[in-house]
């Protein structure tokens, strides 16, 4: 064999070896080895797209490889058909691969930095582009995050990701400061909830009267950096006085080309009592989307959080583990642990009948603990009513919606007849309940925001500690 044939084959045994079964058709198999030449190797990709996923995850193992058969460097050159000039690439590469050479290597010293930069900013070490399993789902979103990450505060600026719980937008969002620290390991990075934000400049401005000084010292923390990593931006929803200090926040950063990153369970647009102007703010930049993974996706997810956990587990256990648990994916390695769990105390390996009983187990207990109480208190609370309300013979829509909810809930999440759940309803008749709950799945298969709401309840019902 050739050297490149020998590179190609061990490039793509290893890319098979990290990546599941689609992944690896999506980004990899379509790639070409083209030839290597002057210390280059190029490679043409399907997309751009295809290009960033190979040039985050791939690129120090062609080096290594190449090292190892030349004892040359090597540096990799992608480009994909629209491309018809390389001269500015390669010197993109080049300036890349100088930052970066070797680092499969060796430990360098920016290296420690950067994870002592990470730590230093509350960053989750699990939470880097390279733990992230793309699909349909998240696919712009991730390039989104890639991009923002090598040109911080330029072309995606604000970035926003917005979607259900457990899809993986925090994880995304601190990819993107773990990527920054990287390539600069002096970079300032800050990384908070919004409620934190709001806490922060609450206590500020409690202790401005004693402390002259506080509120610089709150505004230095957060406008006297290079990246804003802010989770839960609905937290400022009805919170005026944190808007406007937000605004000027986010306008300090903007000016002075500082990236901003920002989640939210929802559209911007969608936030109550949002001022306009930072809806207007906000809408500058680039908003993502980020829906369930599809099956191929959940699957991809769990094999490789099987892999990270060394969980042995056969595709068809995974399978059927994708296949029940749709939500998102949080649920699924929630599963994924059960069935873990499960099986070290039965002693039995993880078969397909193992997960669907470690799973049906769970489930049986879930619906015992969860009380018909619990799920109206939870379901009051989402919708800023009292509990007393969802007994009460009240019709009005504010009412009445929010109590077929919860009779939907009931339905769902505990073992109850429908007799009893219109008992603890104020003695409503069976038939009502009956009604509320084809209404609302009704609705929950056609109005997303329905949906949102209801898997929204569903969380923190079944999480709650």
């Amino acid at each position: 064999m050739s050297v490149e044939n020998d590179i190609w084959s061990d490039l793509m045994t290893y890319a098979k070896s990290i990546y599941s079964g689609p992944t690896f058709e999506t980004w990899f198999s379509p790639a070409q080895l083209e030839k290597i030449s002057d210390h280059q190797i190029f490679i043409a990709l399907p997309s751009e797209i295809a290009r960033d996923k190979w040039r985050k995850d791939l690129q120090s193992k062609i080096i290594e490889l190449g090292y190892k058969y030349t004892g040359d460097d090597i540096i990799p050159v992608f480009h994909y058909p629209s491309e018809q000039e390389y001269s500015r690439q390669r010197s993109e590469e080049k300036q890349e691969i100088l930052k970066k050479t070797f680092q499969s290597r060796s430990c360098t010293s920016s290296e420690s930095l950067a994870q002592v930069a990470a730590d230093k900013a509350n960053l989750d070490p699990n939470y880097t582009f390279a733990k992230f399993v793309s699909g349909p789902n998240s696919q712009l979103a991730f390039v989104g995050a890639q991009t923002a990450a090598e040109n911080p505060g330029t072309i995606y600026n604000p970035l926003i990701f917005y979607g259900g719980t457990g899809l993986g937008k925090t994880h995304l969002m601190q990819a993107i400061g773990h990527e920054l620290l990287k390539n600069n390991p002096n970079a300032i990075v800050r990384n908070v909830t919004c409620e934190t934000f709001v806490n922060d400049y609450i206590a500020a401005m409690r202790k401005r009267r004693n402390d002259g000084n506080i509120v610089d010292t709150f505004r230095d923390k957060y406008r006297n950096i290079d990246l804003l990593l802010i989770d839960d931006i609905q937290f400022l929803e009805n919170k005026i006085e944190t808007q406007e200090e937000f605004f000027h926040t986010f306008n300090e950063l903007y000016e002075h080309q500082k990236q901003i990153v920002i989640t939210s369970d929802r559209p911007i647009e969608e936030i109550q009592s949002l001022q306009d102007r930072l809806i207007s703010r906000f809408q500058r930049g680039t908003s993502c989307d980020i829906k369930p993974p599809d099956l191929e996706t959940r699957i991809a997810i769990l094999k490789e959080k099987a892999e990270l956990k060394n969980i042995r587990v056969d595709r068809n256990a995974l399978e059927y583990i994708a296949s029940t648990i749709d939500s998102n994916v949080r649920e699924l390695e929630g599963a994924l642990s059960t069935v873990q769990l499960y099986a070290t105390a039965v002693d039995k390996r993880i078969s397909t009948s193992l997960a669907a009983e470690a799973l049906r187990k769970e489930r049986e207990q879930e619906l015992v603990e969860i009380s018909i109480i619990r799920i109206q208190e939870k379901v009051a609370n989402y919708y800023n009513i009292k509990q007393s309300d969802l007994t009460s013979k009240k019709r009005a829509k504010s009412i009445v919606y929010p109590r077929q909810i919860a009779m939907y809930l009931c339905r769902e999440l505990t073992n109850y007849s429908l007799p009893r759940i219109g008992i603890d309803f104020g003695k409503k008749d069976h038939t009502t309940v009956l009604h509320a709950c084809e209404k609302i799945q009704n609705l929950v298969k056609t109005d997303k925001k329905v949906q949102q709401e209801v898997q929204e309840l569903k969380n923190e019902i079944l999480h709650e500690n």
